[in-house]
């Protein structure tokens, strides 16, 4: 009776932490850069996935998150993350702008914008070390 008292509240407790844990983890992107929010689609599941990552400001909340990463480490020199620090603060006007005004093929090419920025984080930084090579 007692082994059986004891799978239950065993049982319990975990069924308790994995309910817990998503809603704890939930988070809300806007209030990185306002967030200019695209609840549409947009054709393709990936081009959909893509707007709606820049326009909540995710993309540039990563890729700036990138770049502070590579500056603690001392991975890049200080001339090449003042350019890409620029590149981002451009994008990062872009993306209010084109978000503001609903022009989502735009949003489109900024996040494409993102992940080319964050290829040159990865470039400069020596992200992908030896034995690395990206495809």
């Amino acid at each position: 009776m007692t082994t059986n008292l004891k799978a239950i509240a065993s049982a319990m407790v975990l069924g308790a932490t994995l309910l817990i844990g998503p809603a704890a983890s939930a988070h809300d992107w806007r209030g990185y850069s306002g967030g200019f929010g695209f609840n549409g689609s947009f054709g393709d599941p990936r081009d959909t996935f893509l707007v709606q990552s820049t326009c909540s400001g995710e993309s540039g909340y990563r890729v700036q998150n990138r770049l502070n990463r590579a500056i603690q480490n001392g991975s890049l020199e200080r001339w090449t993350a003042r350019r890409i620090q620029r590149n981002i603060d451009r994008l990062r006007g872009r993306e209010a702008h084109e978000c503001r005004e609903g022009d989502f093929r735009s949003a489109r090419k900024i996040g494409q914008e993102y992940i080319r920025v964050r290829d040159w984080i990865d470039t400069e930084s020596s992200w992908y070390g030896p034995g690395w090579h990206r495809r």
